[in-house]
C-alpha cells in the first residue's frame, strides 16, 4: 500500500492516475483498476486498487485530499457589562472570529490587537484579557490580528463610559528613581502613580520642589520632595548622580619611522563602580609623526561624553626584535622592572630589582 501526495502522484504517475477533484481516474493496461471516491465519509482519501486478471489484489495507492482551512471573514468585540460601564471598574472583553464556513473560535488576548480610540477624552486600557475603564467618554474598540487581509472585517464596538461619583481619597503615591549626570539637572516626570481606597490605581499630576545645584555638584544619591493636589502625602523620588568618571590613558612605544596606530576605544570608569568600552574619536596625527625620537601625546575624545583621554607614544629607535621580551627593549626611563620569558632561548627565573 502506497501513501501518495498530489505532487507526487503527478510527477511519478502522469499517465496512471487522473485527478480532477473531488473526483479520481486511474487506467492502466494487463489490470483491472477499482476506484474508491473520496468523500467526507472517508475523510477525503481517495483509494486507488489495482487486481490482476485473477482478480488478486496487486498494490493499492491512497490519495489524501487536503481541504482548504476556511477564511476568517469578521472580527467582532463583546464587553460583559458594558450598559453600566463607570470609572474605576474592570470588565473582561472577548474577540470571537467567524469564518466562511460558519464556524466560530474566540482569540486570546495574545492573538489579538485592540484599538481604542475617543474623541471626547474617555479613557481606558487593555490589560490582558480586561478593559481598565478610567475616564468617562465614548470609546471606539477595534480589534485586528497581525497579517489581517482584505478579506477580513473588523466590527468596531463602543464602550461609554459613565463619571463614578462616589467620593474616594488618595493613600498611597508610587515613589520614582531618576538618574542623571553630574551637574545636569534630573528628566523629572509630570505625573506619579497614586493608588485609592477605592477603585484603579491612575496618573495624577506632580510638582516637584526646586533641585538645589549643590546636590547636582557630586555623584551620589539624594530625595526629592513633590507635591499632588488632593492629598497631603508627599510624592518621593530617589535622584541618582551618576556617570562616567575617568577614561583611562594608554602608552606605547612606536618604531621610528612606522605608523601609529591608536585603539578605537578605551576603558572608561563609571560611578557605580563598573567598567565600560568607549570609543574614541583621536585628534589628527601628523603625517610625519614618528620621524622624531621622543615622547609625545594624541588627545582624543570619548564618544557620547565630556570625558577625554591621551595617548602617551614613545617613538624610539632602540627596538630589540627578538623571542625574549626582556630583549624588546624601548628605551623608555628606569627604573623599570624587566622579566624575560620561560623556557625557549635565553631563558631567565628572577625579576630585576627596581
Amino acid at each position: 500500500m502506497k501513501t501518495l501526495s498530489l505532487e507526487r502522484l503527478i510527477t511519478e504517475y502522469p499517465s496512471f492516475i487522473v485527478l480532477r477533484f473531488p473526483s479520481v481516474g486511474a487506467q492502466t493496461t494487463g489490470y483491472q483498476v477499482t476506484v474508491q471516491q473520496a468523500s467526507a465519509a472517508n475523510d477525503y482519501q481517495a483509494s486507488v486498487f489495482l487486481s490482476d486478471q485473477k482478480g488478486d489484489l496487486v498494490q493499492t495507492y491512497l490519495i489524501q485530499f487536503v481541504k482548504e482551512a476556511p477564511a476568517l471573514t469578521r472580527l467582532e468585540v463583546s464587553v460583559e457589562g458594558k450598559e453600566n460601564a463607570t470609572e474605576d471598574q474592570v470588565l473582561p472583553y472577548h474577540v470571537i472570529g467567524h469564518y466562511e464556513d460558519g464556524s466560530q473560535t474566540e482569540f486570546s488576548a495574545s492573538d489579538i490587537h485592540l484599538d481604542a480610540s475617543s474623541t471626547d477624552g474617555g479613557h481606558l486600557e487593555v490589560n490582558g484579557q480586561n478593559l481598565l475603564l478610567y475616564t468617562k467618554g465614548s470609546v471606539t474598540l477595534t480589534p485586528r490580528i497581525d497579517n489581517q487581509t482584505d478579506k477580513t472585517q473588523s466590527v468596531a464596538t463602543v464602550v461609554v463610559i459613565k463619571e463614578n461619583k462616589v467620593a474616594k481619597k488618595i493613600v498611597k503615591l508610587h515613589p520614582v528613581s531618576i538618574s542623571t549626570d553630574i551637574n545636569q539637572q534630573p528628566n523629572l516626570p509630570d505625573q506619579i502613580g497614586a493608588e485609592f481606597d477605592k477603585g484603579l490605581p491612575r496618573k495624577l499630576a506632580v510638582t516637584w520642589d526646586k533641585v538645589d545645584e549643590k546636590e547636582l555638584a557630586s555623584y551620589h544619591s539624594f530625595t526629592l520632595k513633590g507635591h499632588v493636589e488632593g492629598t497631603d502625602i508627599e510624592a518621593s523620588a530617589n535622584v541618582t548622580v551618576e556617570g562616567l568618571q575617568v577614561a583611562e590613558e594608554i602608552s606605547l612605544t612606536l618604531p621610528k619611522g612606522e605608523t601609529v596606530q591608536l585603539p578605537a576605544s578605551v576603558r572608561a570608569y563609571h560611578s557605580n563602580g563598573t567598567t565600560v568600552y568607549k570609543d574614541v574619536v583621536w585628534d589628527k596625527v601628523p603625517a610625519n609623526f614618528s620621524q622624531t625620537e621622543g615622547i609625545y601625546e594624541i588627545k582624543g575624545q570619548l564618544a557620547g561624553s565630556h570625558l577625554t583621554t591621551k595617548a602617551h607614544v614613545r617613538i624610539s629607535s632602540q627596538v630589540v626584535a627578538g623571542n625574549n621580551i626582556s630583549k624588546q627593549w624601548t628605551g623608555s626611563q628606569l627604573p623599570a622592572a624587566i622579566v624575560s620569558n620561560t623556557g625557549g632561548d635565553d631563558s631567565a627565573n628572577t625579576l630585576e630589582r627596581l
